[in-house]
């Protein structure tokens, strides 16, 4: 059974995308724009999460490669997702 996003945040609020806006980060956010609503917001909220945990003193990079895994899963935003990826571990 694979691991959902619902499954891994569990119950996670977040408003909105926190991510600095960097081309990744855009271009992420566009592809999203393209899936079904449902499918949409729990690839969101992994993004959001991922955000929330850059913003952490000392982030945990188990937890937001884990993420980033999830986000990559799916054909259609993959390669945004490794843009994006790439964009928020250089820094």
């Amino acid at each position: 059974m694979p691991i959902t996003a619902r499954k891994l945040i569990g119950v996670c609020v977040t408003i909105g995308p926190k991510i600095e806006k960097g081309a990744g980060t855009k271009t992420f956010y566009h592809k999203l724009k393209d899936l079904k609503k449902s499918e949409a917001s729990s690839l969101k909220e992994v993004a959001n999460r991922i955000s929330e945990e850059t913003r952490k003193s000392r982030p945990e990079m188990v937890v937001i490669k884990g993420l980033f895994a999830l986000l990559k899963e799916n054909g259609e935003v993959a390669a945004a997702a490794k843009e994006l990826e790439n964009e928020i571990l250089s820094e």
